[in-house]
């Protein structure tokens, strides 16, 4: 859990140093329900997010409000995930697709999509943004349910942060990478895209009238102590690369807890061999990821390094979650029977008997390594890291941690079970002779 005391905490370790164990302040939070006006770096942040996980904080206080507050965003979180990957199986002429799915949803991302913070909001449905903009790139008739809720995921995104907006450009941008001139241009032309575009020009209105009203993000930190030229700052910022992208695998509380190094190297491995066939297979993949990755490194270097003299270094990998998590989605939407050439009928029935197993074996070691994570997590608030057995626990999540452990494996093992059954099992959705599927 998380609560306010740990802000406290965190600032009094950075600065007197000390173990990272748990602080033993949680049982601090009051009972009062009183307004206390505030400002803080979230004061100006589309109202979205807090107008509904700060429901609960109407009618309740203390530990129960905040561990509800938690569970509304839990549910919205969880059920714009499964907005996303229903729409890859309905939608998507092809299965492998999900292997994406089970890249995308890092440790971290399941972390932030757990705990109050409009992150959470943003990762989720950018997540589902890009299942829908996959899903439109294969049908130059977009159908009117994908549409809606494709519209619906973007609008979310838009109004998630104060930048999100840019989010969803960089997304508008792959897209257009991945159909191609000709592809984008038919679609613009064609009504059946309406009900995504018309929607969305209406929210990012709306996200600009809350950027006008309440000015852009309060950032808080500390200035540098010897302000330097905007050249010297983007090489600082560059040379925070390494660290930011494993945050992005996993940095638990104030990134202060990283995954272990093994969880990293299979992260990394996985989105590496697969981008290097996606690479290898798909024109559109090779146009559209070397950009969304040169896309990605340009956000800070556009958003933080002119504030560093200011506020010094403040982006973090999730920041870069709600466009990343597109990044092994893309990917996977190669055919991997794109250079059978004459061998692509005799070989189907091989194909179809590889791709589970492949899938399978995949989708066991990430399961393994979001468990490592997970109680690599759970320890850090239960007793505090590099503790001695025997340690006395100073906090346990509601019901024990038995029951949470077990939800998770069940979790985990579900996700995994169903992408198997849905590779296993030949799609319904036909190939469009102008879709993305039929041009790679």
């Amino acid at each position: 859990m998380i609560s306010p005391c740990f802000t406290a905490y965190r600032f009094v370790r950075l600065a007197f140093g000390g173990p990272n164990v748990t602080p033993a302040c949680l049982e601090t939070l009051g009972a009062s329900t009183k307004i206390v006006p505030t400002e803080t770096q979230f004061s100006n942040a589309p109202p979205l997010y807090y107008v509904v996980v700060g429901i609960p904080s109407l009618f309740l206080a203390g530990d129960a409000a905040v561990y509800t507050m938690r569970l509304v965003g839990d549910l919205v979180n969880a059920a714009i995930i499964a907005l996303g990957i229903s729409l890859l199986v309905r939608y998507y002429p092809r299965r492998t697709v999900l292997v994406g799915v089970l890249i995308a949803l890092s440790p971290m991302v399941l972390f932030l999509m757990a705990v109050v913070s409009s992150s959470g909001l943003e990762i989720a449905s950018g997540f589902a943004t890009w299942c829908g903009a996959l899903c439109i790139a294969e049908h130059p008739r977009v159908p009117r349910p994908l549409a809606a809720w494709t519209a619906v995921a973007a609008a979310l995104l838009v109004l998630s942060r104060p930048t999100s907006p840019l989010d969803l450009v960089i997304i508008c941008i792959v897209f257009a990478l991945l159909v191609g001139w000709r592809g984008l241009r038919r679609r613009f032309h064609n009504p059946s895209l309406r009900p995504v575009w018309i929607p969305v020009v209406g929210v990012l209105v709306v996200a600009a009238v809350f950027l006008l009203i309440g000015g852009p993000p309060r950032l808080t930190g500390s200035p540098q102590a010897h302000p330097v030229d905007l050249l010297s700052n983007m090489r600082t910022t560059l040379g925070l690369t390494g660290t930011r992208l494993r945050q992005m695998v996993g940095d638990f509380g104030w990134l202060d807890t990283p995954v272990p190094l093994w969880v990293v190297v299979v992260w990394t491995t996985c989105l590496g061999g697969l981008t290097a066939a996606a690479i290898f297979l798909s024109a559109p993949c090779r146009r559209a990821l070397p950009v969304l990755a040169v896309l990605i490194l340009a956000m800070p270097l556009l958003l933080e390094s002119p504030q560093i003299n200011r506020v010094g270094t403040y982006w973090q990998g999730r920041y870069w979650l709600p466009v990343a998590v597109g990044f092994p989605l893309v990917a996977a939407t190669v055919d991997w029977r794109a250079r059978r050439g004459g061998r692509r009928e005799r070989g189907a029935a091989g194909n179809e008997r590889v791709a589970p197993a492949l899938t399978l074996g995949l989708g066991l070691l990430l399961v393994a390594a979001q468990l490592a994570s997970f109680q690599h997590a759970l320890t850090r608030y239960e007793t505090g890291l590099g503790t001695p057995p025997g340690t006395p626990v100073a906090w346990l999540p509601p019901g024990g941690n038995v029951p949470v452990e077990a939800l998770f494996v069940v979790g985990a093992l579900g996700i995994l079970a169903m992408v198997l059954v849905m590779t296993s099992r030949p799609s319904r959705v036909q190939r469009h002779p102008e879709g993305l599927a039929a041009r790679r």
